[in-house]
Parts: C-alpha cells; structure tokens; sequence
C-alpha cells in the first residue's frame, strides 16, 4: 500500500521501474504481466568499495531528518547517531511496483532550504532554531536515496541510454534533482561517469589526468570503482574538500585536450619528457615544451612540431607505452 500524501504544497516525483528492452519488446499481456510480477527494488548501496551504505543525503539532510526516523540523535554522540544512520540504509529496500512509486519529496517551506533555518557563531546549524523538514520524511528519504543509487537514473532518457540503469525518476513538474549545490554538482559529474565508463580508453585518460599511478594497468573493475570515488560525495571529509574534487573531475572529465594531455603523461612516465615543477621538458634536449600542461598541449597541437613528435611516438611504443591516443 503507497503512503499517505500529504496534500500541502504538493512536489511528487514517481520512482518507476526501467524495464529492459525484451521486456518492452514483448507485447504479450501473459509475459507482460509476468513481467510486472518480478520483485524490483531499490536496495543498500556503498559509495565506495567496503564503505558504509549511503543515503544520498548531506550530512546536514541527515543530522535534521534521521533523529525523527531512527530514534538517535547528534547530541547521544556522533558515532552512535551514524551507526544508527548506516543501519537504517542498510537495510532500506523499497519495492517498486509496474506503476512506479509516488513520492512526496516538499518542504514545509519551500522558500528555504531543508534543515535548521539559523547557524551558530562558528557557522554550524543551531540545535535550537527552526528546521525546516520535509512534508513527508520517509518518502523524502527514499528520493534522496534513489537519487544518488548507481543504478537509478535522473530521468527515462539517461535510464534508456544505459543499459544497467534499473530505475529512474518521472518528475513531471521539472523540479529539482537535489537540494544543494554540492548534490547538484555530483549529479552533473555522475552524468560525466556514465558518459565515460563504457570507454576504456577514456577511463585511463581521465584517472591518469586526475593523478592514478599505472591507471591503464588496472582491471576495468578497479578502474570503475576509482572513477566513481571521483564523481561521487565522500560523506567521511569536509564540503569543500567534496566540491574541489567534483569540480576538478568535470574538468578533466570535460576538457577537450584530454587525449593530447594524457599522451603528455605517457612521455613523462617513458623519461622522454621530464616535469620540473610544472614546467614540461624534453628530457633529451632540455628545451621547453610548456611552462605548464595547458601550455605543454598546445606544443603538442601545432603542426610545426609533427615530425619531432612522430620521433617521440616511435620512442614511446619502443619504450612499451603503447600506442598514442591523440597524433
């Protein structure tokens, strides 16, 4: 049976099933109603490997929501009040009908945003003011859990673009997808993981950019995992230190010169260039290519420099660095 909405100012998104394409292929009412039968549920999930399960909520999302819902708050110690927080996420498994489930995802004042309404001196929210929580709490929550689940997509379209996706969100009014700024840039470097994680080769660019020793020696697995640590939010550190890294991922994620920075890196790691600082070398000559990596690509890209560095590209594959992705 669905919850109770609760009618005020009223946001409800639908959390419904992606079915695969045999199973919108098949027209048959038996197979489709055998089909619709299938238990689909949107389960525990760890941001990281080993990691404790996530809520897809902020700190801030939790410490105003979950005292309500698990019984344990802030002030009985922070430990216990995440023990109870990660207890309550790993076993939440919503079931999700043929239909999909609605959810009432408004704030009391929609005007604000979700938690204490005052801050402290020291910039921390006060105990003591207003919070400002949702109309409903639970159906809140199992949005926000939905919202950052691997396997739950933001809209049909991306669902249907990737084949893993399992569900996805129907918000027909077009509200937001998240509540701060930091949620919204991690929904725009997941949108940048799903784009490169079924390209190997973008993969290894990307993690060697972002400074992963031997990248192209790992397994697709391990790689994976290191790619999303990148594009998702580590509960465990500061909001800054969260936003520095997403932001830097969509950067190197998005940067048009990637290949010809990356390839940059294998003549470093093949002792033809050598890094001084930032500076970029020939290691042979010692003459300048760059005074940084941006300066070092646009070497790279001028067609006076072709043939020195077709010389290069020959030391390369004879060093064993493989063949070079962008000249």
């Amino acid at each position: 049976m669905e919850d109770t909405l609760v009618q005020k100012e009223s946001k409800v998104v639908t959390l419904m099933r992606q079915y695969s394409f045999v199973e919108e292929a098949n027209k048959d009412p038996e197979v489709k109603e055998y089909f619709d039968m299938a238990y689909k549920a949107v389960g525990s999930y760890a941001k990281t490997a080993g990691g404790p399960a996530a809520s897809g909520m902020s700190r801030a999302e939790e410490r105003a929501i979950m005292p309500e819902i698990t019984g344990i708050f802030p002030e009985d110690g922070r430990r216990e009040f995440q023990e109870s927080v990660n207890k309550y996420f790993k076993n939440l498994n919503t079931k999700i009908p043929p239909t999909g489930k609605k959810l009432e995802i408004a704030l009391e004042d929609p005007s604000r945003p979700m938690g204490f309404t005052e801050k402290l001196p020291s910039g921390l929210p006060d105990p003591d003011s207003h919070i400002n929580l949702p109309v409903n709490p639970t159906q809140y929550i199992i949005w926000r859990h939905a919202v950052g689940h691997p396997l739950c997509a933001s809209d049909k379209d991306t669902a249907e673009k990737y084949q893993h996706m399992k569900f996805y969100i129907q918000d027909e009014g077009e509200i937001i997808k998240a509540t701060s700024a930091l949620n919204k840039l991690e929904d725009i470097a997941r949108k940048e993981y799903f784009k490169i994680i079924e390209d190997g080769t973008k993969v290894t660019q990307v993690l060697t950019l972002l400074g992963v020793p031997n990248a192209k020696k790992l397994d697709a697995g391990t790689a994976e995992l290191s790619l999303k640590g990148f594009s998702t939010i580590d509960d465990s550190v500061a909001e800054a230190t969260n936003e520095k890294k997403l932001k830097t991922f969509k950067s190197v994620a998005t940067d048009k010169e990637l290949a010809v920075k990356y390839d940059i890196m294998q003549f470093i790691s093949a002792g033809i260039f050598e890094r001084i600082g930032a500076r970029i070398l020939i290691k042979e000559s010692g003459d300048q290519v760059g005074i940084n990596l941006k300066e070092a690509a646009k070497w790279m890209l001028d067609k006076s420099n072709v043939q020195l560095i077709g010389s290069f590209k020959a030391q390369l594959e004879e060093f064993g660095g493989g063949k070079m992705t962008s000249v």
